[in-house]
């Protein structure tokens, strides 16, 4: 404005270079972020005169209050604690300086931070703006860490199989004070003792949890996965005397078969010739060719057995058969 019609001022508009605008004539103003914004101001006359000016504003405060957020203020070792810093402003350009109290150190704005020893620990932590504005807070007896047990276990036999399913579990846990066993997912018989034992009730697989208590409260869990297998047995004799009385009149194998399948039971004769064969586990051969023939002489057979078991491995039996009428 020119001084021969400057008249008096009578708006004022400042930009505060964060994209906020003022139109009071001293206005005070919070900026979101702390570094250096160029601040202008514009002026009208009565005259509608305009005039302006632009300053560059160094804004790096420290905060006027420390405020720290612990993801837990109580907790059992090891332990891994968010260090929630709420504190304003601050941004990557300050720097801040934790201390954990067990001589652990980080200089995050927000960090996080293991735990490994029992305690109760003071938190201090410092900050210091770009331009050596600094503030400092000790947060006392903020951090209580508690003793934690060892789950842990053992259990016999080490192959459980449908002809024993019982288990015994022997406890192998350290600074332990209760016990909480759960034998499988689908298994709602439960027990407190710190050495169960448990008879499962069919054949598959079982993930077997332990869960111990410490006198602090502290809890830890331990795992096992337990396979009551499905076994089968199989027997076959090693001669056949079908001549009527009742003893060894048929030749067939036995033994545990529930689950098997793709059965096969093959019988040769010494030149290679099939004289008999069936699918079916129940039927024994006669010493009759397909058991309907006329009846084979006496000597010895080939026999070959084949069947998959319950989880579809493969068992095959060969043996000589002596027939004698």
């Amino acid at each position: 404005m020119s001084k021969s019609n400057a008249g008096p001022v009578l708006k004022w508009l400042w930009n505060y270079g964060d994209g906020k605008t003022d139109t009071v004539q001293n206005p005070s103003h919070l900026f979101a972020k702390p570094g250096v914004l160029d601040v202008s101001l514009t002026v009208k006359d009565k005259n509608e005169c305009v005039a302006n000016t632009i300053k560059k504003v160094t804004w790096y405060p420290v905060p006027p209050l420390l405020i720290v957020n612990p993801s837990t203020a109580v907790g059992c070792v090891p332990a891994t604690v968010a260090f929630r810093n709420l504190s304003y402003p601050i941004d990557s350009t300050y720097k801040v300086e934790w201390d954990f109290g067990d001589g652990g150190k980080s200089n995050e704005i927000s960090p996080n931070y293991i735990y490994k020893t029992p305690g109760v620990y003071n938190i201090n932590l410092k900050v210091t703006s770009p331009i050596g504005c600094t503030i400092e807070k000790k947060f006392s007896n903020f951090i209580e860490m508690k003793a934690s047990p060892v789950a842990g276990f053992d259990y016999s036999p080490t192959e459980v199989t449908n002809f024993n399913k019982k288990v015994s579990f022997t406890d192998q846990s350290i600074n332990a004070v209760t016990f909480y066993w759960k034998f499988g997912e689908n298994i709602n018989f439960t027990t407190n003792l710190k050495n169960p034992i448990y008879t499962y009730p069919d054949t598959g697989l079982y993930k077997v949890q332990q869960i111990v208590t410490h006198q602090s409260g502290c809890k830890d869990t331990a795992y096992a996965l337990i396979d009551v297998i499905p076994k089968v047995t199989y027997f076959l004799p090693n001669a056949l005397t079908p001549n009527g009385d009742g003893r060894n009149d048929e030749f067939a194998g036995n033994g545990y078969m529930e689950g098997s399948k793709n059965f096969k039971f093959t019988i040769w004769n010494r030149w290679g010739e099939q004289v008999f064969y069936t699918e079916d586990y129940n039927v024994a051969w006669n010493g009759q060719k397909n058991n309907v023939g006329e009846m084979s002489p006496d000597g010895v057979y080939v026999c070959v057995v084949s069947f998959n078991g319950p989880r579809g491995e493969l068992h095959t039996y060969q043996t000589f058969v002596t027939l004698l009428k």
